[in-house]
């Protein structure tokens, strides 16, 4: 069963998302306490226009976290997510 889920949005070339540690929920949490964080996340982003994206990185407490330029040639690519508990925003 996968670990992890992934929503996104989007509207234009702007694209908002975030990837869940599926255990991290309250009652997860009650009856276990904090789940062990969660590797090798990823989402299939396509149809975009071809060219530079700026992707901003917010941590579980929405602060921003890192900020990477990709290039995108052919209007499509893998969004690749670290390891972490509560989530991460893009």
């Amino acid at each position: 069963m996968p670990q992890l889920r992934a929503f996104t949005f989007r509207k234009n070339d702007h694209i908002a998302g975030w990837f869940q540690n599926i255990n991290y929920n309250w009652k997860y949490l009650k009856e276990n306490g904090i789940p062990s964080p969660v590797n090798g996340g990823k989402i299939y982003l396509s149809t975009l226009t071809p060219g530079l994206y700026k992707i901003n990185w917010y941590n579980g407490e929405a602060l921003l976290d890192s900020t990477q330029i990709k290039f995108i040639p052919n209007g499509s690519f893998f969004l690749r997510c670290s390891s972490g508990n509560l989530g991460w925003r893009f």
